[in-house]
């Protein structure tokens, strides 16, 4: 996954590690953190949600795709500005 000019590397399924922090990083994309400056508690309060948010889909839509079928749009751009 690419973010912010640099490429994301992390595990495949069945771990959940690099498709979690791939939506998180997906949503994180779209704000401008370092604008909005490491103290404020908006850019935290956006960190979270987007934290919340992607391991919630983790919960409902990550298992061992040898037994159930993943879906493939988890980290879709579209997905992710929902």
């Amino acid at each position: 996954m690419d973010y912010r000019n640099d490429l994301i590397c992390g595990m495949g399924q069945p771990s959940s590690g690099g498709l979690t922090i791939g939506q998180i990083l997906g949503q994180l994309g779209h704000f401008e953190l370092a604008e909005m400056g490491k103290d404020n508690p908006h850019s935290w309060r956006v960190i979270g949600d987007a934290t919340r948010l992607a391991f919630a889909d983790r919960g409902l839509y990550i298992a061992d795709p040898d037994f159930v079928e993943v879906s493939e749009g988890l980290l879709d751009e579209s997905y992710l500005l929902e």
